[in-house]
């Protein structure tokens, strides 16, 4: 996913540069809504998710909050999620996906799938809910289906 910020006059919206949103293959089709409070939020569906034998496939991101800030887009998890504060050469270790802080990235592993996100040493974000893992970042947010457990 991708955005610009636009700054609308008499002539339309001109949007300004487009900046990346989501890492990774599973974001995918974002709706936006508002939420009780009136702020603006974010939801969207996750590609590559599905258990065949159960006979389901697809799932939805957790619900961001969207915001401003310094020209960027921030996107603000459920207060549900883990804080990850790693320095360079950090990693993560857990049985279905590894996080590793990178100079200028941290790299999230599960299964086949790796996807970087960029990272400037800030603090991070993640869920597992179910089969997938979702990352929150400064610079976008990143998903990956998880391998299922072992039998």
């Amino acid at each position: 996913m991708a955005y610009a910020i636009c700054a609308p006059d008499a002539a339309g919206l001109n949007p300004g540069p487009f900046r990346r949103l989501s890492y990774g293959p599973s974001y995918y089709a974002a709706s936006v809504f508002t939420d009780r409070h009136g702020r603006p939020g974010m939801v969207a569906w996750l590609r590559g998710v599905a258990d065949p034998g159960a006979g389901w496939a697809g799932a939805t991101s957790l619900p961001v909050v969207v915001s401003l800030r310094d020209g960027r887009l921030v996107l603000t998890p459920p207060t549900e999620t883990t804080l990850w504060a790693p320095t360079i050469g950090d990693r993560l270790d857990e049985a279905a996906f590894s996080l590793t802080a990178r100079d200028g990235s941290l790299l999230l592993s599960a299964g086949e799938d790796e996807v970087e996100l960029p990272w400037e040493g800030e603090a991070v974000r993640f869920v597992v809910d179910g089969p997938v893992l979702e990352l929150y970042g400064h610079h976008g947010i990143a998903a990956v289906p998880l391998p299922p457990p072992p039998t």
